[in-house]
């Protein structure tokens, strides 16, 4: 078995019990969350990057929707595993193409964090979208993923560079000439 299973099947067992809110049981999350952190902040290679998000995507997705019911402590970690699990998304080795085949891939986390109350979720979410897919001039979008782009474009808080801005940059370069 290795790591990430591992780390994925004590997310999802703590999570089963998350309605124990005792101090103690709050502790251990905040303490594992901590160390996965720096696990997680030492993955490098593409293969391992993708291997990280694919497994620990689902459990998550969970701790994710119900943050409120952790510690702030445990909550600050978890922050920060997401900002880790995003700059390794940016930075593995080689260089991840965040094309249409991959949003699809990355959608659920993104849906869930982009518009997330908790605003180190979201604004860390943001910044990597305008830094990855919201560079890209052909992106299919997920359906599920559209009302949120749609919303946070019209804030000008994401950009989408679609096949509709690709041609109007280009026909706006043209007319320049």
């Amino acid at each position: 078995m290795n790591s990430y299973v591992l780390a994925s099947r004590f997310m999802k067992l703590f999570w089963a019990n998350k309605e124990r809110t005792v101090p103690s049981h709050l502790s251990v999350a905040s303490r594992f969350l901590s160390e996965l952190v720096n696990f997680v902040g030492c993955i490098q290679q593409k293969e391992d990057v993708l291997l990280l998000v694919e497994t620990m995507s689902s459990p998550f997705l969970d701790w994710l929707a119900d943050m409120h019911l952790l510690d702030e402590k445990a909550n600050y970690q978890l922050q920060r595993l997401w900002s880790e699990m995003l700059k390794g998304l940016q930075q593995s080795q080689p260089s991840i193409k965040f094309y249409s085949l991959f949003l699809k891939f990355h959608e659920p986390l993104l849906e869930r964090a982009l518009d997330h109350p908790n605003p180190a979720i979201s604004e860390a979410t943001i910044n990597f979208w305008n830094s990855t897919y919201g560079a890209q001039n052909k992106l299919d979008f997920p359906t599920n993923l559209v009302p949120f782009l749609d919303m946070l474009s019209r804030n000008g808080k994401i950009n989408i560079c679609s096949r509709n801005c690709y041609m109007e940059d280009t026909i706006s370069f043209l007319q320049g000439y």
